[in-house]
Order: C-alpha cells, then structure tokens, then sequence
C-alpha cells in the first residue's frame, strides 16, 4: 500500500505564521495559501519560518507572471515580443545614437517637432538645392521677376526694407516712406504729407524771376520799396492821389500838363498848382478864360501881355511899365 508523506500543517480555515521550524523543515498554511520553509539565518542556528510565496514580488520569492503586453513565453524561453515596450516604460535619454539603426527613423511619421520634410521656393524665392533630402544644403534667394507687376499702391500699403540700424529686415507703409523722402527734400520746393509740392516761402531770388514776368497784379498792394526805384519805361499812375515825398522835385520834360483829360476850356476850369494848404493858388479860369493868381506877384523881369489883361491886386514894376494903358474903369 502506498505511504502518504504530510509536511506541517495548521488547522483548513485558519491562517497563521508557523513557528518552531526546524532547518529545512516545510509548514503549509492553507487559508493563506502560502508555503513556509525553516531558514537559518545565522551561524548561531537561529531558524526563521521563511515563506515560499507562488507569486514573487519585488521582495520575496516566488512564481512570476510576464506580462503579455510585454512579453512572449514559448517553450519555456522567455522574450520582449514585437512591439513590447511603450513610450511610458522607456527612460528619459535611454535611446541613444548607437541604439538607432541606420535609416530607420521616417521623419514626419515617426517624429513630433520641428522638422522641414521638403523645401521649395514660392513665388519670388528661389532654391538652388534640392527639394528634399538628409543632409541637403538649401540655400534661398529673393527674386523679384517673378512677381507680378502692380501699378498703384495705397497710403497703408507695406514695403519691404533692411533697417540699417537694428541689422533686420523690416516693412515701412508707403505712407510713412513718403513723409521720410519728402522730409529730406531741401530748397526752394516744399512737400507737404501726401505729396503735394510748393514753394517754400521765402525762397525766391531775383536770379529765379525771368525778365518782364513780374505784372502789376503781382504786386501787393500799398507796396513800399525801401531804396531807389528806377523805372525806365513810362510811369502810369491811377488813382486820385499821388503824393510825392521828396526834398527836389526834378522834371526832365519841358511841359507839365495838368489836367490832362480835359478836352475844353470849361473842363479844365480851376486846374492849376496850389502851395501848401491852399495857402497860395495859381488856377486857370474858364470864366474869361485866364490864370488867376490868389497872391501878389512880384516881377524882376518884363511882363509881356499880349492882350487886354485885369490885375484885381497891386502891381509892382521895379523897372517901370511900357507901352502900358492903365484903365481906371467907370463910375
């Protein structure tokens, strides 16, 4: 008949840490389903109930599950199945270049980042390397003919520049280009913001005036002119008054004509010359058509009369009278 060997055992329904094991002795505590075994733990013989666990951790012994995300058990034989390991379990900086096959890596699948898969010039660049490619020098140039040809621009419109100053490429509206170009603009021509041209006061020269271009509605009016005034053509004045302020009156002509635009006697009634403020007169009279003289007149030389003429004042004749009738007149 066969032998039954039973190994240390507590009651079915009861778990407990078996104690008093002897060295190698095995103790079974089936609610906790765990195997114990006695472990000497010194050269004194100290025994400790040890367990034998049938699920190892991470610090006791025992059977191990392999995870079947991560792994595949044929046989025995224990490996890191296709596809195994997860982004998650791999070590920040573990890849490194040696661990990378050659070519094995498809960019812009297989990466995240920045990253250029193909470089092409648009319209107005231009790219003298090739469109893709590892290791490809890509070298981009700015060419204008290919852009199209545009005849206006607004005020707001942007163009492109290199600002000197800050070393970068800039844009300036067309505006403000305007205002910079005009602002530089020096002489004669000043422009306004928006482009509009006039001569900047004060500028104008005599070099800059053509002869005979300067027309009496060019002239201010009550004009004074500080020094001489030559005027070698003749001399037209309209108005009603002239009035000549000088020390020396000299006329070159023979002839003074006073009332210039009478075209009879009657229209040229009272014309004459007055001193001052009409302190002395010499007037012409239509009214028996003769020079009526407001003063008396003295005469150093001969008066001739050629006709009968009447003296209203005294006459003083230094040099006596002749050839004179003197009229007493009636009573």
């Amino acid at each position: 008949m066969a032998n039954t060997l039973k190994i240390k055992r507590n009651t079915w329904n009861n778990s407990t840490t078996p104690t008093g094991l002897a060295y190698g002795e095995l103790a079974w505590d089936n609610a906790g389903e765990t195997l114990y075994i006695g472990k000497q733990t010194d050269g004194g013989g100290t025994i400790a109930s040890t367990k034998i666990s049938t699920t190892a951790t991470t610090s006791v012994k025992g059977l191990a599950s392999f995870s079947s995300g991560n792994f595949a058990v044929s046989n025995g034989a224990v490996t890191i199945k296709d596809d195994g390991v997860d982004s998650a379990q791999i070590a920040d900086n573990a890849i490194v270049a040696a661990l990378v096959a050659n070519n094995s890596v498809a960019l812009g699948t297989k990466t995240t980042g920045d990253y250029v898969s193909t470089i092409t010039g648009g319209t107005g660049i231009d790219s003298n390397g090739a469109t893709s490619g590892e290791g490809v020098a890509h070298s981009l140039s700015l060419d204008l003919n290919e852009l199209g040809t545009e005849t206006t621009i607004a005020q707001a419109d942007f163009i492109a520049m290199v600002d000197a100053t800050d070393s970068g490429s800039q844009k300036i509206t067309f505006s403000n280009l305007e205002d910079q170009i005009f602002g530089n603009i020096s002489g004669d021509i000043a422009i306004a913001a928006g482009g509009t041209a006039s001569i900047a006061a004060g500028s104008i020269v005599t070099a800059d005036i053509g002869n005979d271009q300067v027309t009496g509605d060019k002239l201010a009016n009550d004009i004074t002119i500080a020094n001489d005034l030559v005027v070698s053509g003749d001399l037209t004045v309209q108005g009603d008054t002239t009035t000549i302020n000088t020390a020396t009156l000299a006329v070159e002509d023979k002839d003074i004509v006073i009332a210039s635009g009478a075209g009879s006697s009657s229209a040229a009634n009272n014309a004459g010359i007055i001193v001052g403020s009409d302190v002395a007169s010499i007037k012409y009279v239509h009214s028996g058509t003769k020079w009526a003289l407001n003063k008396n007149t003295d005469i150093t030389g001969t008066l001739a009369v050629s006709s009968t003429s009447t003296f209203t004042g005294a006459i003083t004749a230094s040099g006596g009278f002749a050839n004179t009738t003197f009229d007493g007149g009636t009573f």
